[in-house]
């Protein structure tokens, strides 16, 4: 949906412009630097490396959690459904899903979905971007609206509900689509522009029940921009507010860049509203916070990059616990995705990364060792390695041994250990040893392939350094994934 004026745009109906703006005008919105202070952002964990990835990305991706370790994932353009674990969300490819565009031109991006209640788990609304004339100059930028009644299989672009005030080039990149549900309204988060050259940070409503009841029906209903103090402004052709601080900047300049290719979501520990800006040039991915979701400040840095060539589009909140399935609300902790893109010199280039947020006091929880750590010793003379394998592995990688005897270590230091691996019919018998005191024979047996499996798990260790040793007894192959730790 964005490319830097400086990097090299892609051909065809992918091809737009990243907008790169700086300040130099006073915004709108008061300027709040305190971050807030109930959240701990935890670290950056790499889920797949440029190498690694089946896409780059064009787009925040829509998520709709089917279980506790499973998440449907979309991205565009074209809509491609993904399904896996929340550590490895590319690992099950499901291919193109269909877009009926409705007679409307150009592509339409899908980057967040709305579980609707009462429509028996299968029907979503979806929030898309349109560009009337991908690639085209002059072409236009529009927030729409998409449905599907199977679960999000397949759907059907129902139309435009916002534009900026001025329209019609690169640089008005309208942004897609951070939404809310704030009391009985959906809030739309977009990139206005104005006259001057002006882009600021805004936000449209609409009804919830209008807007699900026009769309049951293949329709749409109005929306409002906010703008002079009130919800007065067409949601076309009306002139919208700044709500962010500083988000107020001039299109020329290539420094700072605030935009809302982004996410937003509610906060149930937190009792507020949360919403991501990404900078642009200057490599920050920021969050804000708000009660009413237009009155945004706390800035809280999520992610930075020492080298300013890279930067953070396109992040999304998932929820864990205490979370609805689309993401709209989460819990005390939830991850916030995103890819470092080099978006000034290859666009194409991204690395997928997330964060672990909490709020309130931090949990220790569970720490996983990838099969490739300083932790883990091999021996004997069958073991191999493999990469890439696309199944789902744990960073995407597995060690293997065919020999009867050959065994693994692994150290680590904590109260607790899981030793993850792979299930089959190729699988056979383990034996497990915890300070070298035996713990039993266990079956990797299973009439199909099933990855990332936890093959054995002891807990109430005491407190410190322990190992664990795994032997290969039977089968044609014994798979080494990762060790999962218990602080």
């Amino acid at each position: 949906m964005t490319l830097s004026q400086k990097a090299v745009r892609p051909i065809g109906a992918l091809a737009v412009a990243f907008l790169t703006i700086i300040g130099g005008l006073s915004a709108t919105a008061a300027a709040q630097a305190d971050p807030i202070p109930e959240i701990t952002v935890g670290p950056a964990e790499l889920l797949y490396s440029d190498a690694q990835l089946p896409i780059y990305f064009d787009g925040s991706m829509a998520t709709l959690r089917q279980s506790p370790t499973s998440t449907t994932f979309w991205h565009s353009i074209p809509t491609q459904r993904f399904v896996g674990p929340d550590n490895a969300p590319l690992a099950s490819g499901l291919g193109n899903t269909p877009v009926n565009m409705n007679g409307f031109s150009g592509e339409a991006w899908l980057t967040n979905v709305y579980e609707v209640p009462n429509g028996g788990g299968n029907t979503l609304l979806g929030f898309a971007h349109r560009e009337a004339d991908p690639g085209v100059p002059s072409g236009n930028f529009f927030l729409g609206l998409m449905w599907s009644t199977n679960r999000g299989a397949s759907w059907t672009y129902l139309g435009d509900t916002v534009a900026p005030k001025v329209n019609g080039a690169f640089n008005k990149n309208i942004g897609a689509v951070p939404y809310l549900v704030v009391g009985d309204y959906f809030y739309v988060y977009f990139n206005e522009h104005v006259s001057g050259g002006i882009r600021r940070l805004s936000v449209a409503r609409a009804s919830v029940a209008d807007v699900i009841a026009a769309a049951a029906n293949g329709q749409l209903t109005a929306w409002t921009k906010y703008g002079a103090g009130g919800w007065n402004q067409d949601s076309f052709t009306g002139t919208a507010t700044n709500i962010i601080p500083n988000g107020e900047q001039l299109e020329a300049n290539e420094d700072y860049a605030p935009d809302f290719h982004s996410d937003a979501t509610y906060s149930r520990a937190l009792g507020k509203f949360l919403i991501t800006v990404q900078t642009e040039a200057i490599g920050k991915l920021l969050m804000y916070s708000s009660s009413d979701g237009i009155n945004w400040g706390q800035e809280t840095l999520i992610d930075e990059t020492s080298d300013n060539n890279f930067n953070q589009p396109y992040s999304f909140f998932l929820g864990l616990s205490d979370s609805t399935n689309d993401s709209r609300e989460v819990g005390s902790q939830f991850y916030i995705y995103f890819p470092r893109k080099d978006g000034q010199n290859n666009y194409f280039y991204d690395e997928f990364y997330r964060r672990l947020i909490t709020v309130g006091t931090p949990v220790q929880s569970a720490s996983t060792v990838n099969d490739t750590g300083s932790a883990f010793a091999y021996s004997g003379g069958s073991w191999g390695y493999d990469t890439n394998r696309g199944l789902g592995d744990y960073q995407n990688d597995v060690h293997y041994a065919s020999a009867n005897n050959d065994e693994f270590t692994a150290t680590f230091s904590g109260t607790g250990v899981t030793f993850v691996g792979e299930k089959g019919s190729d699988q056979g018998d383990v034996d497990v040893y915890v300070d070298s005191v035996f713990k039993g024979t266990v079956s990797t047996f299973a009439s199909s392939k099933q990855v990332q499996q936890d093959i054995y798990s002891i807990a109430n260790l005491a407190s410190g350094s322990h190992t664990i040793r795994v032997v290969k007894k039977s089968g044609s192959y014994m798979t080494v994934d990762a060790i999962t730790v218990t602080p």
